[in-house]
């Protein structure tokens, strides 16, 4: 019986927000068993186009930057944050996926041989995918890159003042970094962080929706921040956009401790077209339509 009542709330849930390209939420079939964050009255996990398992990450306010001093003078200063709440990809978009998109669309292939290099099975993260082809990918599975505050939060996983995703240090067996596998590895190989989400540290760096400036923290407003000043040409008119834009989590091949960080930052030059065998991405949706989001509010 409370399959069904969970099923109700459900559609309930549907007709009262509605969905557009960038809209909320999309629940398939597959889905057996909803459970109702019962602070938001929304699902917890939903599953997205092309199959990716999505967690619902609460609305709240962190303090965004390096806690430690350890990092570049762009990660300064410390500023309040305060997010809506939204959903994210439990994992990274895997080379399964991103093929699916390919042979559904007419959108560029990526060297598949050099992909097949660092990430050889369909369940491997994909990789020298460039932030014009992550955010084609979003559009195409009516989704969005996370802001860079979407992704430090989340990555935090509710916990205050932590160093890394994890609690504790980073340790070979929470993630893939230094090289110490030599290659990408399956999605979902080492532990969640405490908001379930799987390797958002190490195994590939993540495109973020953000342009770098590495001012941006000095004048940061305080609910919903993003480094743009207009959202809208950044999300529909994003092919012409050739600024530098922010990779966050690490790699595979990240030497040390230190990008692993949990607000360590990292961007590629003014090249949208810029790829690499250690980048990759994941995606999200607003709970609310990402155009009413009151982006760069105080």
């Amino acid at each position: 019986m409370s399959h069904y009542i969970n099923k109700l709330l459900i559609c309930i849930l549907l007709l009262t927000f509605g969905c557009d390209d960038y809209g909320i939420i999309h629940i398939v079939d597959q889905v057996d068993q909803i459970i109702i964050d019962q602070t938001l009255g929304l699902p917890k996990t939903i599953i997205g186009r092309n199959g990716s398992a999505m967690i619902l990450i609460p609305n709240g306010i962190f303090e965004m930057g390096d806690h430690f001093s350890e990092g570049e003078q762009s990660e300064q200063p410390i500023h309040e944050v305060e997010l809506d709440a939204f959903y994210m990809d439990i994992h990274e978009i895997t080379v399964g996926q991103y093929r699916t998109f390919i042979e559904a669309t007419d959108h560029q292939p990526p060297n598949w041989k050099k992909v097949l290099e660092v990430s050889p099975t369909e369940s491997h993260p994909i990789v020298h995918v460039s932030w014009f082809d992550a955010m084609s990918y979003a559009k195409w599975v009516k989704k969005r890159l996370p802001t860079e505050a979407e992704w430090e939060y989340a990555a935090r996983g509710g916990l205050t003042g932590k160093r890394y995703a994890y609690v504790g240090n980073i340790h070979p067996s929470k993630a893939n970094y230094n090289r110490n596998i030599g290659q990408t590895t399956t999605v979902g190989t080492y532990p969640p962080n405490n908001y379930k989400l799987y390797d958002i540290a190490g195994n590939v760096w993540e495109w973020c929706l953000d342009t770098f400036d590495p001012n941006f923290y000095s004048l940061s407003p305080r609910k919903n921040p993003i480094a743009e000043t207009d959202v809208f040409r950044l999300i529909q008119g994003f092919a012409d956009d050739n600024k530098p834009h922010i990779l966050r989590g690490g790699s595979w091949g990240s030497f040390g401790h230190q990008v692993l960080r949990v607000s360590a930052r990292h961007y590629y030059g003014s090249e949208n077209l810029k790829t690499d065998n250690n980048c990759g991405f994941r995606c999200v949706k607003s709970v609310q339509s990402t155009f009413q989001t009151q982006w760069n509010s105080q």
